[in-house]
């Protein structure tokens, strides 16, 4: 009798094995089980260490605004990113752009820096004593440190 019942506890294990093989197999993303599993132990934390402006173009014609071209530092001080979808923006009345450094999306190593180039910035006047608040938003993910993905730029 014991033998018996090992036997059939022996087909019942293979057979579970075999359709949730087949299961995996089958899915368009198979890895999607493991990815969920992983996000949900892996700490995010993206920052902005440093923003610099330079003012590209007065008002003119076309268009009655101050022209400035930001360049940002973002640093990963979380696990590491992998395709993961980033807004940046510089207030409600500015532009929000995803940030790609992939096909995919966004992907930065932990603790590894990467630098945005030409976000578009316009005002009205000539930003002097005055702060402008630059934002990045991981916006498919709970990022753990919101504190950091703010900078006030001061222009003094």
């Amino acid at each position: 009798m014991k033998r018996r019942l090992k036997k059939i506890l022996l087909y019942i294990f293979v057979a579970s094995f075999a359709l949730l093989l087949g299961v995996v197999l089958s899915m368009d993303e198979p890895f999607i089980v493991r990815a969920n599993v992983m996000d949900s132990i892996q700490q995010y934390d993206l920052g902005i260490d440093k923003v610099v402006m330079e003012k590209i173009a007065d008002p003119n014609s076309d268009l009655n605004y101050y022209k400035y071209n930001a360049t940002l530092i973002l640093h990963n001080y979380g696990d590491d990113l992998m395709d993961r979808k980033i807004v940046l923006h510089a207030g409600e009345n500015q532009k929000h752009v995803f940030v790609f450094n992939t096909d995919d999306g966004f992907s930065l190593k932990k603790g590894e820096k990467y630098i945005v180039r030409n976000y578009g910035v316009l005002t009205d006047n000539i930003v002097d004593n005055e702060e402008i608040a630059f934002e990045i938003d991981l916006r498919d993910r709970k990022d753990i440190n919101s504190a950091n993905n703010r900078y006030l730029l001061n222009f003094n």
